[in-house]
């Protein structure tokens, strides 16, 4: 699965161009991604009817209830918990792209790096 790396330390406008970027290119049958309320901050997504039935519902933990990317280094990271499907992660991708210019975020598959701005840059190293 796909890490996003941003490589700034400051979300220049906050959440908001993120969120609207995100829900305004989301297929309808998603939820909303909405800014996670936790000291670290991130990204969530309710799970939807189908998803929650996959879910044991052994706990009344509200983390058990949505998907979520926490923050962790510049990272965003599931940090243990239910994280994005792909099509959801590329798409935050793109919407971190959109508010933060696309040199400042990558998109890493394990130890590759998917954003050719960034390889350019390693090479000249």
């Amino acid at each position: 699965m796909a890490t996003i790396q941003v490589l700034t330390d400051i979300l220049s406008g906050g959440y908001e161009p993120i969120l609207n970027y995100y829900n305004a290119n989301k297929s309808d049958k998603w939820n909303p991604l909405r800014q996670l309320e936790v000291a670290e901050g991130g990204f969530e997504i309710e799970l939807n009817a189908e998803e929650l039935k996959r879910q044991v519902k052994w706990t009344t933990d509200r983390n058990d209830e949505v998907k979520q990317l926490r923050w962790n280094h510049g990272r965003l990271s599931s940090c243990g918990y239910t994280g994005f499907n792909e099509k959801e992660t590329e798409l935050l991708f793109k919407a971190l792209q959109h508010s933060l210019g696309e040199d400042n975020v990558i998109l890493l598959d394990e130890n590759t790096y998917i954003n050719k701005t960034y390889i350019n840059i390693y090479k000249e190293l």
